[in-house]
């Protein structure tokens, strides 16, 4: 898109580009989705996206944003004319030479030449619109394995003359993508399932109750263990209740002394030495 020296700014209007000049309305208005030519609206019209302008004073924001379309048409331009010209001579050279020739003559990778080859398969009859979009955006769009559904969206939008943002596209491809892949993997799950022998279903199954019911035999065995562990508790304070509370008579002295010696194993291991010997000697008297 070519600026014209005629190009001007309307009041009040959205960030746009008017009638193809390069000029916009409002530098300072934050990007939103990517409006195209349509029908219904002045050719050459389209919303800002990605930079953030607003950074800028309006002269060297206009001017940055003049280049930067100036850039993109020359980009996209190269990468589908680039694509036409490989795919005219692919087949001539054949594959085997195909490679070679593209390192050769431009150090390019057969993945870089499928990607512009597939960009201009895939603009061929659509809606010049889609050509506004990043190369990167239009590589994915264009891939063999890019989801048809959100293709489709994209290509429908293009002719309304409004279409998505980048950012937007990619999320929709990345969601659609990892959906396919989770439809795959239980379709996969599905027919080997499907392929299985009455006698081998029947096998896991028996293999997965077992698995069941010895879990739910060391749950109950568990539970067991920790209601035995209660009861025990609970018989120990009835037992050891009197006796707590006997020892909490003794004057306070006495009593911390007691505490204290509980505390620690070894003196408890002495005290009860010297209290069995006090019992003893007190039984024989």
């Amino acid at each position: 898109m070519r600026p014209d020296a005629g190009g001007h700014r309307g009041a009040g209007s959205e960030t746009r580009l008017v009638d193809g000049t390069g000029q916009f309305s409002d530098p300072h208005q934050p990007p939103q989705a990517l409006t195209l030519p349509s029908p219904s609206r002045p050719r050459g019209t389209v919303t800002t996206i990605g930079f953030d302008y607003s950074i800028l004073d309006r002269d060297l924001a206009d001017d940055a944003r003049t280049v930067a379309e100036r850039i993109r048409g020359r980009l996209r331009t190269a990468c589908v004319d680039t694509g036409r010209d490989l795919i005219g001579i692919k087949d001539r050279l054949g594959h085997g030479r195909f490679g070679a020739w593209l390192k050769a003559e431009f150090d390019m990778t057969e993945r870089t030449a499928e990607n512009c080859m597939n960009v201009a398969r895939f603009l061929e009859g659509k809606s010049e619109t889609l050509s506004v979009l990043p190369p990167t955006i239009l590589y994915a769009l264009a891939a063999p394995s890019a989801p048809l559904a959100v293709v489709n969206e994209v290509v429908n939008a293009a002719e309304t003359g409004t279409i998505p943002a980048p950012k937007e596209i990619r999320q929709k491809l990345s969601k659609a993508k990892l959906a396919e892949r989770l439809a795959e993997e239980a379709e996969r799950k599905a027919k080997i399932e499907a392929a299985k022998s009455t006698e081998q279903r029947a096998k896991e199954q028996k293999a997965r109750e077992s698995k069941a019911q010895r879990e739910a035999r060391n749950a109950a065995e568990h539970q067991a263990t920790k209601e035995k562990e209660q009861r025990e508790e609970e018989e120990r304070v009835d037992r050891l209740r009197p006796l707590a509370d006997r020892i909490a008579t003794l004057g306070g002295r006495d009593l911390r002394a007691l505490v204290k010696a509980l505390d620690d194993w070894n003196d408890t291991r002495t005290l009860m030495r010297l209290l069995r010997e006090a019992t003893t000697l007190k039984v024989a008297a």
